[in-house]
């Protein structure tokens, strides 16, 4: 996280994703994350990450799983299900 890469965490359950992801960036206290921030990405907005910049993004599972119109490349992919 302090590289500042863009990851992707992603998890069924709303709720587990939005805590670990915030537990996440207490982690790294005094630190702060200064880039986009997204607990839980709505599906409407999936083309999101496909964003050049250094991102923190939950979405549900079946959206990682899922076959999309973009690449995504040098993304750290995150499964909070297992």
């Amino acid at each position: 996280i302090l590289t500042e890469r863009r990851m992707i965490f992603y998890c069924n359950d709303l709720e587990t994703l939005s805590e670990c992801i915030h537990g996440l960036l207490a982690l790294i206290y005094p630190f702060r994350w200064q880039h986009i921030f997204v607990p839980v990405l709505p599906e409407s907005l999936i083309n999101y990450l496909a964003a050049p910049m250094p991102f923190i993004i939950g979405i549900k599972s079946y959206l990682a799983h899922s076959k999309t119109e973009f690449e995504i490349s040098e993304v750290i992919l995150v499964d909070l299900d297992k």
